[in-house]
């Protein structure tokens, strides 16, 4: 139900995963498409989008108009200072912003706890070996985590790839997809997460988080 199926092949591998979750007066969820393989130069790639699956022990209510989900657990996280944020991430966010910027619409925003959650999942994508919206060992979907983490979010969404040894290449890929493209430059974001981890299987594991906060700063 979730998730992208791979075989193996002898070229390098590229995916692309989509996730986005908006919450206004009703919870919205995207269609699920399982893409079917593509070239782009000698690379195999997949898309895939997320439907939400059940998941236990996590209760979700609605006030005002906003989701709230609270979930047993605990998020360990590692800490994000006020650094210059390292590369490739600040190319990617520069590009990202950039993009935005032609189409008429605000840079987004680093938000320290976004930072926190996408670190994380690149992080625990690599060292786990998978490729996922949904952590299979918790459950958990990006907004699940992201809520988890105490951030209250009006909408939220992510984006992941795996396989792209470069920011560029990562973010024309995302822009390859009318998906991705679409929470890129979304106006319903106002703030984001980068994460960026080596190893595994596919090498290299990208993560965005994108979310507007329910109280605008």
């Amino acid at each position: 139900m979730m998730g992208t199926t791979n075989s193996r092949s002898k070229n390098a591998w590229i995916l692309l995963g989509l996730f986005t979750l908006t919450v206004s007066l009703a919870l919205v969820w995207p269609d699920h498409v399982e893409g079917h393989p593509a070239t782009i130069g000698f690379h195999e790639v997949k898309i895939s989008s997320v439907l939400s699956g059940d998941r236990t022990a996590i209760a979700s209510s609605f006030r005002d108009g906003y989701l709230t989900i609270t979930t047993p657990y605990t998020v360990y996280l590692p800490i994000i200072t006020q650094a210059p944020l390292p590369e490739p991430l600040n190319t990617l966010l520069v590009l990202i912003n950039t993009e935005r910027q032609k189409h008429g619409l605000p840079p987004l925003r680093i938000n320290s706890v976004l930072m926190q959650v996408a670190q994380a999942h690149s992080q625990n994508m690599a060292e786990r070996g998978f490729f996922d919206h949904v952590d299979p060992a918790t459950g958990l979907g990006p907004c699940e985590r992201i809520s988890g983490a105490g951030y209250a979010f009006r909408t939220c969404a992510e984006n992941i790839a795996a396989g792209y040894r470069t920011a560029e290449a990562v973010f024309q890929a995302w822009m390859s997809s009318s998906g991705h493209r679409a929470n890129l430059l979304s106006p319903d974001f106002t703030e984001i997460g980068l994460g960026y981890a080596e190893g595994g299987f596919y090498r290299y594991y990208w993560t965005v988080n994108l979310a507007c906060p329910q109280e605008i700063r």
